[in-house]
């Protein structure tokens, strides 16, 4: 997450449109800052100037007018949006805490359904993560443990059956540009 606040997070856009027409002579320095940050707190407004800025660096890359259409652009450079972007950092960060990957206070809080319960369940060969309960719906389904089990059970089971972090990240990447093909 950004250091400190929203304000941090605005001052980060603002920094960032400032210096982007210097960024067009050296393409490769567009976007790393922004891309490597974690911004899974942010509120809504806040994604969509880090989108508009992603969206900036792309039109920099290709050298494009203003008023091309950017899915083409962006989906040509393979990026993701901010809010796909996030939801990618969190699915492999609970690929590596299911698979040894991760430290173990990361692990301890993902658990699979079929070790649970003490009877067999029909949902024992299966790869969903039990989710923990909230009191707050606004705080804690964003909590790490929450989010992140409800991400895992939604992903297909091509995905999460995954042997290597390698192969993981390349279906979880083509399930979002899918996703995001078929919305647009």
């Amino acid at each position: 997450m950004f250091r400190g606040s929203a304000a941090a997070a605005q001052h980060q856009t603002f920094s960032a449109r400032f210096h982007v027409p210097d960024v067009g002579r050296c393409a490769c320095y567009a976007t790393p800052r922004l891309r490597q940050r974690d911004t899974s707190g942010l509120p809504a407004f806040q994604h969509h100037r880090l989108q508009s800025v992603l969206n900036t660096a792309a039109r920099l890359i290709h050298r494009s007018p203003r008023y091309e259409h950017i899915t083409p652009l962006v989906r040509d450079l393979h990026w993701l949006r901010s809010l796909e972007r996030i939801d990618f950092k969190l699915a492999v960060l609970v690929y590596r805490c299911l698979h040894g990957l991760a430290p173990h206070y990361l692990s301890d809080y993902f658990q699979h359904v079929a070790y649970s319960n003490r009877r067999r369940l029909c949902s024992s060969s299966s790869s969903l993560l039990l989710i923990r309960g909230t009191r707050l719906i606004t705080v804690g389904d964003r909590a790490f443990p929450v989010a992140g089990s409800s991400l895992w059970n939604s992903l297909p089971h091509v995905v999460t059956s995954a042997r290597t972090l390698a192969v993981f990240r390349k279906r979880l990447k083509l399930i979002f540009s899918l996703v995001r093909s078929h919305c647009n």
